[in-house]
């Protein structure tokens, strides 16, 4: 698996993020240093550019693109996705290439973003493509380079609309999508592990996740969707017995919930899956672990029962330095094994 590395310093709730020499602004509860490690095979994927770029058809491109990555479950860099859409000679391909990589950008710059919106030259194309994308970014939207890209009055103030509704996204838990939606958490005594903030003080691995699964709580979940969380060490707890509503009283309280743990235990992630396939409707799941688990066939097998109709999105989060490599790799290759059986997105931090 190749490696980039996204470093993110963050003070007085901003940071920025440093990726390829890029500096990207993002807000996040504490200041912290943070590396992403999994992204997607640079040997696959000029493997895929120069299929892509021999197919005869925009259809048969875009089938190359969606099924080139459907098995994968690392994400994509901003370079990475600019050198695809480059493969598509054509607005409106690239418009249905964006939608498909959508899930799996790990997030841009505002002048990434710019760079992209300038390869559309039909304003309301572009438009769209902001539509899309702006859910990417992880600095402040730079209202006055987006809005210069708009010439019609219509487009402007469409595009002033998504500006003006602009939240940043997480840098642990990406997007989230989805309508019925479970986060899973690792609580386990690993989890205790300290690492060192940019301001000199010292956080858990557990007391960041809780203050960055609760600013995506009150930011990044709408009224439509449902919601449920399971914690899980050696055992399982979960939140609510089925899902909740996303409303304010409910959001309050699954933050108060997150709220009275302390790490201990052991890691059984097994129990914690199993789990969560009993919870009716489920379509998405967030798990998050650091720890290892040495999982039945059996737990293969229900993944790959319910994987049409559940996505596992992995976040191996592995900020301070505790464990052996031995023990971090094989972390990465469980997670990695359950986000690609049923089509999600891995995200390594560490």
């Amino acid at each position: 698996m190749n490696k980039i590395k996204y470093i993110v310093f963050l003070f007085s709730g901003y940071c920025l993020l440093y990726a390829d020499s890029n500096i990207i602004n993002y807000f996040s509860p504490r200041p912290v240093v943070i590396h992403y490690t999994a992204n997607f095979d640079e040997k696959t994927l000029t493997q895929i550019i120069k299929e892509i770029e021999s197919a005869e058809s925009i259809d048969a491109k875009l089938a190359i693109l969606t099924k080139s990555i459907a098995n994968h479950p690392e994400g994509f860099n901003s370079d990475q996705v600019i050198r695809i859409l480059k493969s598509f000679e054509y607005d409106l391909p690239m418009i249905e290439a964006i939608q498909i990589l959508n899930a799996k950008i790990y997030g841009l710059s505002n002048e990434e973003l710019i760079t992209i919106l300038k390869e559309f030259k039909v304003e309301k194309l572009r438009f769209q493509i902001l539509s899309l994308l702006s859910k990417t970014l992880y600095e402040d939207i730079n209202e006055t380079e987006i809005l210069n890209l708009f010439k019609n009055k219509a487009n402007k103030d469409k595009a002033l609309k998504i500006v003006e509704s602009f939240h940043k996204r997480s840098p642990i838990f990406g997007e989230i999508d989805g309508k019925n939606i479970l986060f899973m958490i690792d609580f386990s005594g690993s989890m205790s592990q300290k690492f060192q903030t940019t301001d000199g003080n010292e956080v858990t691995r557990l007391q960041f996740l809780i203050e960055e699964l609760s600013f995506v709580f009150e930011n990044h979940l709408k009224s439509s969707m449902q919601f449920n969380i399971i914690l899980f060490n050696d055992q399982a707890i979960m939140w609510q017995p089925a899902l909740a509503k996303v409303n304010k009283s409910n959001v309050k309280a699954g933050i108060q919930f997150l709220s009275t743990i302390q790490p201990n235990g052991g890691t059984n992630i097994e129990r914690a899956i199993q789990i969560s396939l009993s919870n009716k409707n489920v379509d998405t799941i967030y798990l998050l672990s650091d720890g290892i688990d040495n999982p039945s066939p059996a737990l293969y097998s229900s993944i790959k029962k319910y994987s049409e109709k559940i996505k596992f999105n992995t976040i191996n989060f592995l900020m301070g330095k505790n464990e052996s490599e031995e023990t971090r790799s094989s972390a990465k290759k469980l997670l990695y094994d359950i986000a690609k059986m049923s089509g999600g997105v891995l995200r390594v931090v560490e």
